[in-house]
């Protein structure tokens, strides 16, 4: 859709006049019937022809523009009521009363009759069409014409209600791919793409973030890919918007515009991909890949169509409510249209950018193993046709209803009586026992999905559903029993999804069952056979995960199943695998964790992914002569030995997974495999040795794993441009790193607790600029090791040197962008075990573990610190020891489980300055902490030392020995939170003789729990939004008498203070809450007043005050009331 501000595309020069012109020229020419825009996909044609439009009938050209989207087949209803529907002849007053009158007619009609009087109101909107069209000029657009549709299809339809001497005004603008071969049957314009300058500002508008100057010549390279197409500039400029705002370990911008800039298929191609993989999270990448499968071979979808197929594949997780699940679902669908993956029609259609579609899914999962029912799968082109009827107004004409489980129950069996033209139907967490017996009479329905119906014992009402095609019941744990039989009546039966149904096994199919697809029977714990199959002449996927007793599988031959293609039997007891050699459409195996599998019969040449991890009985895979296509392969945790005799490693293998395979002691050539990109070999502990002395013909390798190995020496890695993780961690034999001369991208590299290294060949690292993670913690004989080449890694986040013998720490310059930095100094502290420095957003922090004695150069590292986090630290007894100097920039300071620590600040001048910047204090789990100043407040009292005046935030945890906080000398007048949890032996917070002249006006969140000795606060706080005390048993009052409680209190929650008489000190009703809307009074058995009133109260909720008045109760039950 246009968005304020973008570009017109397409502003070709064409002698002195642009694209626009011409077009311009042609909508003015009435003689011009036809006009014809033909171009690249993403190009903008769709945009050109809306802005063309609006500007022709802004200047009273035409009427007004009708769309026709020919991804999707119109017959002659769908037509006019698309038209009717842009001409609002469907909205009128008068139509709505006759609608409503004819709904209620209908329902006494015989079918014939429905028919009869639907062919009349057909008839009908042709007429006023007709009429309409005749009277004024429009504009029919006819967008992606040649896809499902061609211009003289519509033109035939128009002709057959429309006559001659009332089409004389309508003409027609056509929009074709370029690759859409079709009569050219009016005035041609070819649109290309934009010019650079537009490119640039088309990105630019988009991005919305200033380039870095480092990253301007990959931004270029981006535009240059892109082509100028409008399409492909905004799905790279919206993904790296994304990663600019939301900055990630998986996604920097450096690393972002680097992908982008790689070529792997065509440049608009690749951009597009960069739109999948940059997706930020796995279930957005889940619904976007779905969608692509859907618009694949459907074309278009209504949004909430679209948003319900998630909602029932399980890609927006488990839906325990149906408005959570749909609003989630349009966020995603909003994320997806703004980076231009899908776009909306204006009759809300959904599609996807056709360069989106081209984009091949190679995942090696794909969406068979993600699915929940397969409908992307199961509907051919052409039979999805439900969406007419999704925002339909009649109750009685839905098509399409999901519905959250507990507006039902056995007391509603007549339900679904008026819903006789539902196809689709979705219960979340049904609550009844057996299925309502109106849904019996639902003879159209095809999809019915009754998910979390753990109440459910009974289905045979479903029986009598003859045209369903897709069936789930689900998490139905009371369900003991279902046979073939109840589907006997449902010859068009393609998913059944029964995950999670405690069922003992499922009768053999009849000839009637021969169309199912789907079979799913995940997590059925009961399940002890699977029925013959052989009848299942179409099934594509089976799937029986987590069926734990499952031992039986009662065809040892599945060769008859031609058209399967996934086949799941992981975490079952299957000892003898079926014979599947001949099923050429077999692509994906999982057997993940067959514990009783001793061997693997051959497979077809089509597999693609094979894993058998966890199979601890697997010895040997049956050797074949067969050219496998295989991608993935997984025997982590298998007792194969001799991988030679694998009969899997072909060129086409991109993923070998070894994880924990102890029998394997010598790796084979893998010159076979020169496709690899991920070879995982960690913790196979008896890996010796490669027989590769190097994996310079691996070009696409992108992950080594090694981890774990006995290996003494990795082949040389020099010149792997793509390899991007290098893992030799517990490798404790390697006593050498390989030549890594060219691994220009690698990202993580580690070689922690390679004890036998002793030297590291630091000049490759002049290389690593992408390099965001080092581990050599525990190569604690590495000799002479120099860390001065950190300081060029300007991408480096995450440094581990724990254990490391260096002189010195690495430099700390501020400008470098590291997030993370371990140091060790055992040269200079034996004593030191962990340091962790962060150097995140341009700002450090240290995270302190078990210390026992700072070494003399912890300080000049602590100066940059703004941040610091103190944990299980016994060298300190007091936070002054740090030294004021080296602490000026502290802002945060987190200490916990210090058990020598008695004081925070101490007295001696030198030591007061010590936190006079801190905005942040949080304490916990110190059992000796007496106090937080100590000694001579005379010293700390001169306002020179300034001591926690800028404290903002303060937390106290379980601080047994503490009995007060602050005195009236030392007040954080900035203070703003204050949380004080388990101090058994606090009596006061603040400790003076007069509490109503101690005031912390900046304070608005002050939270009281558990402080059994807790008998006041001893201060006023007039801003206070939200106050909570808990477990306070000897508080008597909150609030003192005669003072000004906090009248702007949004939140007020009091629960177990035994002795609590009173909260604002009085009975007055002169104080007024304006601004509380939540108040909870709970197990207050003293409480006799609160204290004035509470207009906005929204949330009341009080029990156990048996001595509040009961006109103060009454009014607060009225409120709650008025509530709910």
């Amino acid at each position: 859709m246009a968005v304020e501000g973008e570009i017109i595309p397409a502003p070709e020069e064409m002698g002195e006049k642009t694209v626009q012109d011409m077009i311009w020229e042609l909508l003015c020419d009435e003689t011009v019937k036809f006009i014809i825009f033909h171009g690249e996909a993403g190009s903008g044609k769709t945009w050109t022809a809306r802005f063309m439009s609006e500007c022709a009938i802004g200047e009273g050209l035409f009427d007004g523009a009708l769309w026709l989207y020919l991804n999707k087949k119109y017959n002659k209803m769908s037509l006019v009521q698309s038209i009717a529907s842009q001409l609002s002849l469907l909205c009128s007053g008068d139509e709505l009363e006759d609608e409503e009158y004819n709904e209620e007619e209908m329902n006494k009609m015989e079918e014939g009759e429905q028919k009869e009087k639907e062919n009349e109101l057909q008839e009908k909107l042709e007429q006023k069409i007709s009429e309409l069209l005749g009277r004024k000029k429009y504009l029919l657009i006819l967008d992606d014409e040649g896809s499902k549709m061609a211009q003289k299809e519509i033109e035939d339809i128009l002709n057959s209600f429309i006559r001659p001497n009332q089409r004389q005004a309508l003409r027609f603008l056509v929009i074709r791919r370029k690759s859409d071969s079709g009569e050219v049957t009016g005035e041609l314009i070819e649109l290309g793409g934009l010019s650079k300058p537009e490119s640039l500002s088309l990105f630019e508008t988009r991005a919305k973030f200033q380039v870095p100057e480092c990253l301007s010549k990959a931004k270029q390279d981006i535009l240059e890919k892109s082509k100028d197409i409008p399409a492909a500039i905004i799905v790279i400029a919206e993904a790296l918007r994304y990663i600019a705002q939301h900055s990630s370990k998986e996604w920097t911008l450096k690393k972002a515009f680097e992908r982008a800039c790689e070529t792997v298929d065509d440049g608009v191609k690749d951009i597009f991909r960069c739109g999948y993989d940059m997706l930020p999270s796995s279930e957005l990448k889940s619904c976007c890949w779905y969608s692509r499968q859907l618009f694949e071979k459907h074309g278009g979808f209504h949004y909430n169509e679209l948003i319900a197929c998630w909602m029932m594949e399980g890609y927006l997780g488990f839906t325990d409510c149906i408005k959570k699940g749909y609003m989630k679902g349009h966020r995603i669908l909003m994320e997806f249209i703004d980076r231009g993956m899908l776009k909306i029609q204006e009759d809300n259609i959904v599609t996807m950018e056709k360069k989106a579609l081209e984009v091949t899914d190679d995942r090696v999962h794909g969406i068979g193993s993600t699915s929940n029912l397969g409908l992307a799968n199961i509907y051919d082109e052409g039979e999805w046709n439900s969406q007419e009827n999704c925002a339909c107004r009649c109750w009685k004409r839905l098509s399409t209803l999901l519905i959250d489980g507990n507006k039902l129950s056995e007391g509603s069996p007549d339900f679904f009586h008026n819903l006789k033209e539902l196809k689709v139907l979705a219960v979340f967490q049904p609550r009844f026992r057996s299925v309502p017996s109106s849904l019996s009479k639902m003879e159209k329905l095809e999809v019915l999905l009754l998910r979390g119906c753990e109440m459910l014992d009974e289905v045979q009402v479903i029986s009598n559903l003859k045209s369903l095609a897709v069936l789930e019941i689900s998490d139905a744990s009371s369900l003991r029993e279902i046979g073939f039989n109840i589907f006997d009546n449902m010859t068009k039966l393609r998913s059944l999804n029964l995950s999670r149904v405690q069922i003992a096994s499922l009768d053999s199919p009849t000839k009637e069952h021969r169309t199912l697809r789907w079979l799913i029977l995940k997590e059925c714990s009961s399940l002890k056979a699977v029925p013959t199959l052989t009848l299942f002449e179409n099934l594509e996927v089976l799937d029986t995960s987590g069926a734990t007793q499952l031992k039986d599988i009662s065809n040892r031959n599945f060769n008859s199943l031609h058209k399967l293609q996934l086949i799941n039997f992981s975490q079952t007891q299957i000892s003898i695998f079926p014979l599947v050699q001949q099923l050429s459409k077999l692509n994906q195996i999982f057997l993940c964790d067959c514990e009783c599998l001793t061997r693997l019969p051959g497979l077809p040449h089509s597999i693609q992914t094979v894993d058998l991890s966890g199979c601890s009985h697997l010895s040997e895979i049956r050797k074949t002569q067969k050219q496998y296509e295989l991608k993935l392969l997984d025997l982590s945790r298998t007792l194969i030995e001799k991988l030679e005799k694998l009969p899997f490693l072909t060129r086409s293998l991109c993923s070998i997974i070894l994880n924990g395979c102890e029998k394997i002691t010598q790796f084979p050539s893998t010159s076979a495999v020169e496709k690899l990109e991920i070879l995982d070999l960690s913790n196979a502990k008896n890996l010796v040795e490669f027989v590769d002395q190097s994996f310079s013909h691996l070009m696409h390798l992108r992950v080594l794993n090694l981890s774990n190995t006995k290996i003494e020496k990795v082949p040389s890695l020099s010149g792997l441009g793509n390899l991007c993780q290098l893992l030799l961690a517990g490798c404790l034999n390697l006593f050498q790193l390989p030549n890594m001369d060219g691994l220009g991208k690698i990202e993580i590299l580690d070689i922690s607790g390679c004890k036998a290294l002793t030297g590291i060949p630091t000049q490759s690292f002049e290389f690593f600029s992408r390099l965001q993670q080092l581990n050599l913690s525990r190569t604690s004989n590495l000799k002479d090791f120099d860390t001065s080449f950190l300081k060029n890694m300007t991408s480096l986040q995450i440094v581990n040197l724990s254990g490391v013998p260096i002189k010195a720490y690495p430099p700390t310059a501020k400008h470098l962008s590291v997030s993370q930095l371990l140091p060790s100094t055992s040269s200079v502290s034996s004593q030191v075990s962990t340091l962790k420095l962060f150097l995140k957003m341009r700002r450090q922090i240290f995270e302190i573990h078990r210390f026992h004695s700072f070494p003399e150069s912890f300080g000049n590292i602590l100066k940059f610190a703004s941040c610091v986090l103190f944990n299980d630290t016994q060298s300190l007894s007091s936070l002054s020891e740090l030294g004021a100097d080296n602490t000026k920039g502290m802002k945060g300071c987190w200490v916990d489980r210090c058990q020598n620590l008695q004081t925070i600040i101490h007295e001696e001048e030198k030591e007061a300055r010590f936190g006079e910047n801190l905005e942040i204090l949080w304490i916990s789990n110190l059992p000796h902490l007496e106090t937080i100043y100590k000694g001579n407040l005379q010293v700390l009292n001169d306002p020179q030392y300034k001591v926690l005046q800028n404290l903002k935030c303060l937390f106290l945890d379980c601080c047994p020995k503490l009995t007060n906080i602050f005195t009236s000398s030392l007040l954080p007048e900035n203070l703003e939170v204050l949380e004080i949890h388990f101090c058994d032996k606090l009596q006061t917070v603040f400790e003076h003789e007069k509490p109503t002249e101690l005031s912390l006006k900046k304070l608005h969140s002050l939270h009281l729990f558990e402080l059994p000795e807790l008998k006041s606060i001893g201060c006023v706080f007039p801003s206070l939004k939200c106050l909570k005390v808990e477990q306070c048993p000897m508080l008597s009052e909150i609030c003192p008498p005669s003072t000004q409680p906090p009248v702007d209190l949004e939140v007020l929650k009091v629960k177990s203070c035994d002795k609590l008489v009173t909260v604002f000190g009085d009975n007055s009703l002169e104080h007024k809450f304006h601004e509380l809307h939540s108040l909870h009074l709970c197990e207050l058995p003293e409480l006799n007043s609160i204290g004035g009133v509470f207009p906005s109260l929204k949330s009341p909720k009080f029990g156990g005050c048996s001595k509040l008045p009961k006109d103060t109760l009454l009014d607060l039950a009225f409120l709650r009331s008025c509530s709910s």
